[in-house]
């Protein structure tokens, strides 16, 4: 990647946790842990606009640095028991809190990148041509080539947290053209296609995905095509389109056309999609002009999808039937809202029997597992479904253990 570097140098991402008093802050994996105070640049909010809770890791006992602690995507709280043997009792010994999004647990995460720093400070990656990707620092943006001869491009910024179609989410962000044209190399007429979304990124960097043939896995895509011609067909008008892949290559694609769009004409976008009515619905609204709505239904019949990066994507023209796009343009004001993790807080109940009770989520499912040395751990019973409120888990087990360490995992449905 190009970086334009100006006489303002970029702020460093904090990637070690900052003290508190109360334990030990530690950021979302989405959310630039130097933002800003309140209202400020890269400052974290919730989805109402005002700011988000924080989220601390407090311990009461050591622990190895190296300790795993995948309970969740993004992290879940656990707690940890010894049972006496002799007495038959339960006390608590060790607490963790981990990743914990504390407060209202119907906040979002929200991410906002406005490229007034350079963006590879803060977790966004290059992958393929890295040269088709330039920050802008004097104008706080990413400028951006869709150049389709150069195989599979993207620049990503991955999320933290894996989404799916039980995941409500929105991405939002503004996106000008200074040059975009089809068909632009003989033999290949018609016009491949502007694309930004959220893809699965290993699956998209380790696939030579026939895109242009409309087949690929795991992506939600804003797309536009510049006018262009295919042969047998005729002339194909300029036209914007929403299209998703699931996990198995099944798609879903609307589109609106002719959509003209001016050189240099700011578009902002927005995407939203709502896990109960399985639909997505995109917004696109030109500069000073009347906004355009496409909307998908991701029916029953359209599998399971995983989404765990943001996007601009340029797609190998090699891999259509016959088109080719030559694009320049910008990206700015990119704004992600992702859910808070599947599991609020967690308690211990003292119930005569080891018990945890935490606040889930419907379309997920929760195992209790334990281990008597943080290493090694087993699953305690059988799997339960999210109820969308409070349930608990129990270990049941009639065995006595010098002492006993629990944990949540939490996997989508």
């Amino acid at each position: 990647m190009q970086l334009n570097r100006g006489a303002r140098p970029p702020r460093a991402l904090r990637t070690e946790p900052s003290p508190s008093a109360l334990g030990v802050w530690s950021g979302h994996p989405l959310v630039r842990s130097d933002a800003r105070q309140c209202g400020g640049r890269g400052a974290r909010r919730d989805a109402r606009g005002g700011r988000a809770p924080q989220n601390h890791l407090l311990v009461l006992a050591k622990m190895p640095r190296d300790q795993p602690t995948s309970l969740s995507p993004i992290g879940a709280k656990a707690n940890a028991w010894s049972k006496n043997g002799a007495l038959g009792l339960l006390h608590p010994v060790l607490i963790l809190i981990l990743g914990l999004w504390v407060g209202n647990p119907a906040w979002a995460v929200t991410f906002l990148e406005d490229f007034a720093d350079d963006p590879t400070q803060r977790g966004w990656v290059a992958s393929g041509n890295h040269d088709l990707f330039a920050w802008n620092a004097s104008l706080e943006r990413l400028n951006v080539t869709w150049d389709t001869t150069n195989g599979h491009s993207f620049f990503a910024r991955p999320l933290g947290v894996t989404l799916t179609r039980v995941d409500d989410f929105s991405f939002s962000f503004d996106l000008a053209l200074t040059e975009a044209a089809g068909g632009v190399r003989n033999g290949r007429p018609g016009a491949m296609q502007v694309a930004v979304g959220l893809v699965n990124l290993a699956q998209a960097t380790s696939n030579n995905y026939r895109r242009g043939a409309g087949q690929a896995r795991d992506t939600l895509e804003f797309n536009w095509f510049p006018a262009g011609l295919i042969p047998g067909y005729g002339e194909v008008e300029p036209t914007l389109s929403l299209v998703s892949f699931d996990n198995a290559g099944r798609v879903r694609a609307n589109f609106d056309f002719p959509f003209e769009w001016e050189l240099s004409q700011a578009l902002h976008v927005e995407v939203v999609y709502r896990a109960a009515e399985r639909t997505v619905s995109m917004t696109a609204r030109r500069s000073g002009g009347a906004a355009v709505t496409i909307s998908l239904v991701l029916d029953e019949a359209f599998g399971p999808i995983t989404l765990d990066a943001f996007a601009v994507m340029v797609w190998d023209e090699t891999t259509s039937f016959g088109d080719s796009l030559r694009a320049q343009g910008w990206l700015d004001n990119v704004v992600i809202t992702v859910p808070d993790p599947p599991i609020g807080e967690l308690r211990w109940v003292a119930a005569g029997v080891s018990t945890v009770e935490f606040e889930s989520r419907s379309g997920w499912r929760y195992a209790l597992e334990a281990s008597g040395d943080l290493q090694d751990w087993q699953t305690v019973g059988a799997p339960s479904s999210g109820t969308g409120g409070s349930m608990s888990l129990s270990d049941l087990r009639e065995a006595i253990f010098s002492k006993q360490f629990y944990r949540v995992r939490v996997e989508v449905e």
